[in-house]
């Protein structure tokens, strides 16, 4: 690789299965590197899989803190000019919306999200009061967000 191009971070979790919408589209991002090389940009994925085996709240607070240490190891070598986050709903889009704040504050690399999941109500569902600071921090912590469908991004902009 040429020292010229910039690194473009992509950091997802592997989910429990090997196939579905979601394995889709990291193949493709895997498939589609000379494509990221032609445009000036290294494609780097930084997996941090889920290890628990059971869902309770402790658990996700583990992964919190596990994904926000590998991330915060990864960005201290200073190369990377841009971060993808894959994200889903629920806990998991509030999770990766902290973790984009993390990334903006402290390291103050741009950071782009793909919202990988089906209807709105799915992202905040049973979030609440806490919408208004996910949006907050979408609007302010991310330069992009893309969706999968055109739908999808009108229903999300409308709710």
């Amino acid at each position: 690789m040429s020292a010229m191009l910039k690194k473009t971070l992509h950091i997802y979790t592997t989910p429990p299965y090997e196939g579905g919408g979601i394995m889709s589209v990291l193949s493709a991002y895997q498939e589609h590197v000379p494509v990221f090389n032609e445009h000036g940009y290294e494609y780097e994925r930084l997996d941090i899989p889920y290890t628990t085996h059971t869902w309770s709240p402790l658990d996700n607070l583990f992964y919190i803190v596990t994904q926000q240490l590998a991330v915060a190891k990864r960005l201290r070598r200073k190369d990377v000019s841009v971060v993808h986050i894959h994200t889903s709903r629920g806990y998991l889009f509030a999770k990766d919306m902290f973790l984009s704040l993390v990334i903006h504050f402290l390291f103050m690399i741009p950071v782009c999200m793909t919202v990988h999941m089906t209807p709105m109500r799915a992202v905040f569902h049973r979030i609440g009061w806490l919408k208004r600071a996910l949006r907050w921090i979408m609007n302010h912590c991310t330069r992009r967000v893309f969706f999968l469908s055109h739908a999808t991004r009108c229903e999300f902009v409308q709710s």
